[in-house]
């Protein structure tokens, strides 16, 4: 699925980059889709050991992407 809306990557005041709306968007509207390595807890701590930087979403209490 393709991003239909305007969007700007941009350094984040919260934290490293962000990407940022450049035109309204509706509550509840889908706009893309999250890709990544499925992996588990286990492995993503073994990553997460030398990094410099980690991002993670947690799918369940096992998996992490």
């Amino acid at each position: 699925m393709a991003i239909r809306f305007l969007i700007e990557n941009k350094p984040s005041s919260i934290d490293g980059t962000g990407s940022f709306a450049l035109e309204k968007i509706s509550a509840r509207k889908k706009i893309g889709n999250l890709q990544g390595e499925i992996i588990s807890l286990r492995q993503a701590r073994k990553k997460a050991k030398n990094a410099k930087r980690v991002s993670s979403l947690y799918a369940d209490r096992k998996l992490v992407v």
